[in-house]
This record gives C-alpha cells, sequence and structure tokens, in this order.
C-alpha cells in the first residue's frame, strides 16, 4: 500500500511539520521515508519504498467534489503504473495529534 501526502497550500505547512516534528518516529523506523518523491508523472508527498507506500496529506483543498475526483484518478493511476498502495491523512490531524498521523503510517506498514 502507499500513502500519499497531497500538498495544497495549507497542508504544505502540515507536511513540513509531520515530517520536520516527527521525523524522528519515521527515520527511525523499520523503513526509509522519502519526501517529495518522483512516481512519474507524480510527485508524491511521502513514500515509503520497502512497502511501495505513498502518503498524501490533504488539506481542505481536497474537499470539493472535484478535486476528490482529481484525487481518486490520481490514486489509481499510481496503482496502475507504480503498483503502489496510497494512504491519505487529513492535514487538521497531522495538526492536531502528528503522534496519530504517525500511527497511521506504521499501521499500513504491518499490512
Amino acid at each position: 500500500m502507499i500513502f500519499v501526502i497531497t500538498l495544497a497550500s495549507r497542508s504544505l505547512a502540515a507536511l513540513h511539520n509531520f515530517y520536520g516534528r516527527d521525523q524522528l518516529l519515521l527515520r527511525d523506523g523499520p523503513f526509509r521515508v522519502r519526501r517529495q518523491h518522483v512516481l512519474s508523472p507524480y510527485i508524491v508527498d511521502l513514500f515509503v519504498p520497502t512497502y511501495r507506500l505513498v502518503i498524501e496529506i490533504d488539506g481542505g483543498y481536497h474537499d470539493t467534489q472535484q478535486q476528490r475526483a482529481a484525487d481518486a484518478h490520481r490514486e489509481a493511476e499510481l496503482v496502475r503504473l507504480h503498483g503502489v498502495r496510497v494512504l491519505r491523512i487529513d492535514a487538521a490531524l497531522v495538526d492536531a495529534r502528528p503522534a496519530a498521523a504517525v500511527a497511521l503510517v506504521l499501521a499500513a506498514t504491518r499490512r
């Protein structure tokens, strides 16, 4: 499964907070995390190569019906082209409870 953290203006700050504040939890885990990784033709927020996992952090921009459709298409293409799994994490969760967001990532690597 790939976790995808999608950047929007608000979620960009959440990504920096998530990766910066909790990078020890992610970095010292049993896997390597790559930030802003290219999976052509896309750039994903975080990628865990060992688990073929993309992590996208979604801000409010992703709440519109049009953007949800675009996100679904992007996910389908990532799966089709790269055989990954995608995990979307709400930027509000990352801001309010970063340890919970890290727990989602760790749980996804155990599947």
